[in-house]
Order: C-alpha cells, then sequence, then structure tokens
C-alpha cells in the first residue's frame, strides 16, 4: 500500500489479495480485471506477485 501510494495513486484504484497467487481466483484481481480500460497502466510492485 505504501509503495503505491507513493506514486501517487488513489486508494480506490488500489487492489491487494491476501490470498495465495497460485491462481487468478482471487477477489481483488477479479475487480481489477473488470475495471480496466485498454490504455490502462497497471503498476504491479514486484512480477512475483502477480501470480
Amino acid at each position: 500500500m505504501l509503495a503505491m501510494s507513493a506514486l501517487n495513486i488513489s486508494p480506490a484504484n488500489i487492489f491487494m489479495d491476501k490470498l495465495s497467487g497460485k491462481d487468478f481466483e482471487r477477489p481483488a484481481y477479479q475487480a481489477l480485471v473488470k475495471k480496466i480500460c485498454p490504455g490502462d497502466l497497471i503498476h504491479i510492485k514486484s512480477i512475483d506477485r502477480l501470480g
């Protein structure tokens, strides 16, 4: 949360899951997928956090 806030990303646009990254059936990831549009930029703190 701190890393994203340092980039001036609104808390409403920060999606965090505390579940295992073994698959993409995570609530916050699913919410992110529904919200993003073509041309949006997604910041991921570390690629191993994606899944």
